[in-house]
């Protein structure tokens, strides 16, 4: 997958800065978090994880953080919703 390079600039400062002790970012979703989304116009609901490209694998719910889901999930908190439609309406594990 291919992205601009300026949105990946950005996505990866998002994600340096999520890594950091005193980041505002404490209890929003970082690479790592498992969290629970739901679809907004169907109320389908999983549980999925971001995780490093390398990691991924869709079929068992582990999205890499640069996909189209991840990157739209990266920094949300509980009860926010992306841009995609996905709403984090349930939990979030670390």
């Amino acid at each position: 997958m291919l992205m601009d390079p300026i949105e990946l600039s950005l996505l990866l400062e998002r994600l340096e800065f999520s890594q950091q002790k005193s980041s505002r970012l404490l209890g929003r979703v970082t690479v790592g978090s498992s969290v629970t989304v739901r679809n907004r116009n169907t109320n389908e609901k999983i549980t999925v994880t971001l995780v490093p490209p390398e990691l991924a694998d869709p079929e068992s719910q582990l999205i890499s953080f640069i996909s189209p889901l991840g990157s739209s999930l990266l920094g949300l908190r509980l009860g926010d919703v992306s841009k995609n439609g996905m709403s984090l309406p349930l939990t979030r594990k670390k």
